[in-house]
């Protein structure tokens, strides 16, 4: 089990900050997005581009750690205990 936590916008749109997911060892990060977005479709307008990618307006961090910055970005696998942070990229003060 990971733990997500939703910040900003995404929070608000969710009705949740923190939330755990219950995914198998090793699933990668691209498939707990799509299985957040089930959970949560309303979070689709901000996540999702038109022809279904990650949009630039949701920044990923996998144990506090920019998805981009990781090697295997969106293939990063998970594994239990590790945490999931969405942040738009402008959040008001």
């Amino acid at each position: 089990m990971i733990v997500v936590n939703l910040h900003g916008v995404f929070r608000v749109e969710a009705g949740v900050s923190t939330f755990t997911l219950d995914i198998p060892e090793s699933t990668t990060t691209g498939k707990a997005i799509i299985k957040i977005l089930d959970t949560y479709p309303d979070l689709r307008k901000y996540w999702l581009t038109f022809d279904g990618g990650l949009s630039d307006h949701v920044l990923v961090a996998v144990n506090g750690v920019d998805i981009y910055s990781l090697p295997e970005k969106l293939q990063t696998k998970l594994h239990p205990d590790d945490r999931l942070d969405f942040f738009s990229p402008l959040s008001g003060g």
